[in-house]
């Protein structure tokens, strides 16, 4: 017998006590395997959430995105994801709004010193936007997300820019790209 169940080879499998209808509430405060988890860990498993395969994949700089939501698991989370800066070094921006600037200026502060990989896919006219409100705000709030992205050049590592109704000739002198060794891949 082994926990009220007979396992012997020629016995069919029966239990000793009848199963309850109803399974008995056990609380479970104080154990969560998570919890149990050493810290270099559970970074590691917050840097391969933010990994991307493909451009396409990393993370938005939004409030939404993996990077804030693990933040806001627990205060040891928090911690740890704001302290581990690759999770904050692979990024995309794909529309600007009002909070764009301010919510990447977050992640390169948080990044630290790493190298960036990000991807930026964005009409600079604002044609296709779900609120016609904003468009004439939109280029205003892709330019300061631009702005705030090319004086971190010296940090660019994998950099994918696609930037719809760009007009190279009109743009602002903070856009041209000047040549480092740190960019492994640029693509427009």
């Amino acid at each position: 017998m082994v926990r009220g169940l007979d396992v012997s080879a020629s016995a069919p499998l029966k239990t000793s006590t009848p199963a309850p209808s109803i399974l008995p509430f056990i609380p479970l405060v104080g154990f969560m395997p998570c919890r149990t988890l050493p810290n270099e860990l559970l970074r590691m498993i917050f840097v391969h959430s933010v990994q991307a395969r493909r451009k396409c994949e990393f993370p938005p700089v939004a409030v939404s995105s993996t990077p804030i939501a693990i933040s806001h698991v627990c205060h040891r989370w928090r911690e740890l994801a704001i302290a581990e800066k690759q999770v904050w070094a692979m990024f995309c921006i794909e529309s600007a709004n009002a909070s764009t600037a301010s919510l990447l200026q977050l992640w390169l502060h948080r990044s630290k010193d790493s190298q960036l990989s990000f991807y930026v896919s964005a009409c600079i006219d604002g044609e296709g936007l779900s609120k016609p409100e904003e468009k004439p705000y939109r280029r205003a709030w892709f330019y300061s997300a631009l702005e705030i992205l090319f004086a971190a050049q010296h940090r660019w590592k994998n950099v994918f820019l696609d930037i719809w109704r760009f007009e190279p000739e009109n743009a602002p002198e903070f856009l041209k790209v000047r040549p480092s060794s740190s960019i492994r891949s640029l693509g427009f």
